[in-house]
């Protein structure tokens, strides 16, 4: 059990714009878990030690803020912007991405499983020692992305998905082509 854990669970945060607050630059050791950041501008902040699981994304700007070892599984980023973000050593287990914009951003030691990428833009971006199994791709930009040392086992994308490698290097590892979608 942690102390000094604030617990702000359920918080609706909903068009708040911390974007050009200077007493808000960090969050750490917090519970925000249901929380509701939807339409928020969050921008150069940096999170860590929090949980934030099942809280809501959607039409969020969050560019350039870094967010370190902190458990983010079951949130939604629909719609979100999230360019020159910095995500390190997080759990977005069953995160939803869609429509999202991550370009040129950095994902080292994330856990990504069943994340839904679907028409997300990662153009440019660096993914590293990350577990993207069973994650959707289809539609996805991933223009000049760079994946190094991540698990795509399971990974789906369709003939829409921008890859940054060859479909056969995509089957080489572990990706599945989706046909129809």
């Amino acid at each position: 059990m942690r102390k000094n854990r604030k617990n702000l669970s359920n918080v609706d945060m909903k068009g708040a714009d911390f974007s050009e607050n200077e007493t808000l630059k960090s969050i750490k050791s917090s519970s925000l878990t249901h929380g509701n950041f939807n339409h928020s501008k969050i921008a150069k902040i940096k999170i860590e030690n929090s949980d934030m699981s099942s809280s809501e994304f959607t039409r969020s700007n969050i560019y350039k803020s870094r967010i370190l070892h902190t458990n983010l599984s079951k949130t939604t980023w629909e719609w979100s912007n999230l360019a020159h973000i910095v995500l390190e050593n997080n759990n977005f287990n069953k995160t939803n991405f869609e429509c999202a914009s991550l370009r040129e951003a950095e994902l080292r030691d994330c856990k990504l499983t069943n994340a839904n990428f679907k028409f997300t833009n990662l153009e440019k971006s660096t993914l590293e020692k990350c577990n993207l199994k069973d994650a959707n791709f289809c539609n996805a930009n991933l223009k000049n992305a760079r994946f190094i040392d991540c698990n795509l086992k399971g990974a789906t994308f369709n003939l829409q998905t921008i890859l940054p490698f060859s479909m056969d290097r995509a089957k080489e590892l572990g990706m599945i082509y989706i046909s129809m979608y």
